[in-house]
């Protein structure tokens, strides 16, 4: 079914967005408490 394939290529789109979404978002967390960290050792 084409209706089928679309459905798990929006969910596989936003499970792919999620994914990258927090790893950013981790990433620059750990920038800036990183940052941080650095100015107080």
């Amino acid at each position: 079914d084409s209706t089928s394939e679309g459905a798990l290529q929006w969910a596989d789109w936003i499970a792919v967005g999620v994914t990258l979404g927090i790893s950013a978002g981790i990433g620059v967390y750990y920038r800036f408490s990183g940052g941080k960290q650095r100015t107080a050792e």
